[in-house]
């Protein structure tokens, strides 16, 4: 006789086979048609540029943008919702239930991915790239902060905010070493959610490195993009991109969070005594 598997288990189960299939895509080099044909004609100093621009807005965005953000959202509502998901989850754990929330994640980043292919396009036809970049790091990080609340994350404090930002810079690499960069990031998850959680100090703001290292990896990601954003009406199919490197991060962050909340379910079934199994995933 097989023995049957929980509704947890069947989840766990279903997530590792999405995160499989995600980790095999990001393995694989990618450059699309636009990148290849824009190479050459990309002015020298752009890249700078855009390395400084990002930076800026992302500083900005972080120590005095957060109330502005929230103002195109109820974090309370979210926080609300969460907490009845999770009561429901905890007094009826059955499929439907442990899956609410990353159903309702799924339709936020759908409408957050609409929203941003439609302001980049509107922008791209008036030939607006680089004065873009504040007012698309502020979607990156308005949709970030709401897959964090539909997971039970704090982003208000530092520390998550940085992990935020990692998992961004994270989510836009390509090639070989990706899956051990993933691997090691669930490693870190792990133990954030763990007993022993140790992989977080208490912060006072977001690290200078961290910010630099997700403005580099935008601005190396979008250098193309940008430049072609900038070309009055031909710059569409460039502002079009925010849209399609928003779905980028936001599919790799909320997977990533939900293996956060998946491990937060099993730790909590198998206090006291066992961590066995969650120390596979």
């Amino acid at each position: 006789m097989f023995e049957r598997k929980t509704p947890l288990e069947k989840e766990w189960a279903g997530f590792l086979k999405r995160e499989k299939r995600l980790v095999c895509r990001c393995s694989r080099p990618s450059e699309s048609f636009w990148e290849k044909k824009l190479q050459g004609a990309v002015p020298e100093g752009l890249r700078e540029k855009l390395e400084t621009a990002f930076y800026r807005a992302f500083r900005l965005l972080l120590e005095s943008g957060t109330d502005v953000i929230e103002k195109t959202y109820s974090a309370d509502r979210l926080r609300a919702e969460y907490q009845a998901r999770e009561y429901a989850a905890a007094l009826y754990p059955a499929r439907k239930n442990l899956a609410a929330g990353r159903k309702e994640a799924a339709r936020g980043q759908a409408a957050g991915v609409a929203g941003a292919c439609a302001e980049g396009a509107i922008l791209g036809v008036l030939g607006i790239g680089l004065p873009d970049i504040p007012l698309f790091l502020a979607v990156i990080l308005r949709n970030l902060y709401t897959l964090a609340l539909r997971f039970g994350i704090d982003y208000e404090k530092p520390e998550e905010k940085e992990l935020l930002l990692e998992l961004m810079a994270l989510s836009l690499e390509r090639g070989e070493e990706f899956a051990g960069k993933d691997a090691a990031m669930n490693r870190r998850l792990y133990r954030l959610e763990s007993a022993e959680n140790s992989a977080f100090e208490n912060k006072t703001e977001v690290s200078d490195e961290t910010v630099r290292r997700a403005a580099d990896a935008l601005s190396g990601e979008l250098l193309c993009m940008k430049f072609l954003q900038g070309i009055p009406v031909a710059g569409i199919i460039g502002g079009m991109y925010d849209g399609i490197y928003l779905k980028r991060i936001t599919d790799y962050t909320a997977l990533k969070l939900e293996r956060r909340w998946l491990l937060r379910q099993e730790l909590s079934a198998r206090r006291p005594g066992a961590g066995e199994g969650v120390r596979k995933r």
